[in-house]
């Protein structure tokens, strides 16, 4: 009796509108979800300080605005910003795919690379000249 609703599950999970989420440089731990609102969008001028953790996208099945529905998915992740990389508003083929990279902003440290880890010590050879 189970096996109908299973497939009635499968079947509706199927014609939901997808958003493809790909890893880039997930964090090691997950981060704590947003609140959409608290998602900055970047169509121009994105910040420097960043780490690029997913590349979302948004196919021409999202009803509504598909940069809301990919800002709430950034949101759902824990990511501080979206970085509309691709809007294909004008493909008749797709006319409604967004590409975006889920962002986290990072401290200016951790921006230019540097690290709190000290640097080694030089070792001593025991030779002297």
């Amino acid at each position: 009796m189970r096996a109908p609703h299973l497939f009635s599950l499968l079947a509706l999970a199927a014609c939901a509108p997808q958003i493809t989420v790909t890893n880039l440089n997930p964090p090691r731990t997950a981060l704590p979800q947003k609140a959409p609102a608290d998602v900055q969008v970047y169509v121009t001028d994105p910040p420097k300080n960043v780490r690029d953790l997913y590349q979302l996208e948004a196919g021409p099945d999202i009803p509504g605005d598909p940069i809301d529905a990919l800002r709430a998915k950034a949101a759902w992740l824990g990511c501080d910003g979206l970085v509309i990389v691709s809007r294909h508003d004008q493909t008749p083929m797709d006319p409604r795919s967004v590409v975006g990279v889920c962002v986290q902003l990072l401290a200016p440290a951790e921006a230019a690379g540097s690290s709190t880890v000290p640097a080694p010590a030089p070792v001593a050879t025991g030779a002297s000249m």
